[in-house]
């Protein structure tokens, strides 16, 4: 791809943030190498950790101060706090896995799984953070570059991901078809992006379906 794509590289190395996790599941996560905080409570969490910090929650689901570990989930969404959540269990229900994924948790283990079942949830949870980060990063040079069009370039670049020819354009925003043109080619030089079928694979790399503006509205 052209020089539009954005440095999606993670900055920073990821921590595991553990909330209320006893002390065996704590031992075993640091013999992963990875930088480990603990905290006892989610209000501690919430009010100390480096919440845009790269890296994932282990948090025990059934934390009886203040918020429990599905009030962290919940949390977490209304936020838009991006970081996957591990949760760990004294209660072995199907009902409670069911409750911890549908709120957004990677998986939900039993307090005694062992030491594979622990790293693989939490390595997964790590890379699935990684995905998250850079797809957030690479949405967000996207609409970096969108932001350097004039509107009129910016209806033109829309109309062609939209799948309309330069003669249609021209008829929907009554003008020439050299016009559309101009605005496309203009467009296309400020985003440093070569082709239209370029431009659709931009799109395509940072999650979008449609014309940003389209998919935020």
């Amino acid at each position: 791809m052209h020089g539009n794509t954005a440095n999606t590289a993670i900055e920073k190395t990821p921590t595991i943030f553990l909330i209320g996790i006893d002390e065996r599941i704590e031992q075993l996560l640091s013999s992963m190498g990875v930088q480990i905080k603990v905290f006892q409570t989610v209000e501690e969490f919430l009010a100390a950790a480096d919440l845009k910090s790269p890296g994932c929650i282990v948090c025990d689901m059934h934390i009886t101060a203040g918020i429990s570990g599905i009030g962290l989930l919940k949390t977490l969404r209304s936020r838009m706090i991006d970081l996957t959540a591990v949760l760990v269990t004294r209660v072995s229900e199907m009902s409670l896995a069911v409750q911890a994924v549908s709120e957004g948790a990677v998986t939900l283990l039993s307090v005694n799984c062992d030491a594979q079942q622990l790293f693989d949830s939490v390595n997964r949870a790590l890379q699935l953070n990684r995905v998250r980060r850079q797809e957030s990063a690479a949405r967000a040079h996207v609409l970096e570059l969108i932001a350097r069009l004039s509107d009129k370039e910016s209806q033109v670049l829309k109309l062609i991901v939209d799948g309309r020819q330069n003669k249609e354009i021209a008829q929907d925003l009554s003008v020439s078809v050299r016009s559309v043109e101009n605005w496309r080619k203009t467009a296309l030089e400020k985003m440093n992006i070569l082709s239209s079928i370029e431009l659709l694979r931009t799109l395509m790399h940072a999650g979008f379906r449609a014309w940003p503006a389209d998919e935020q509205g």
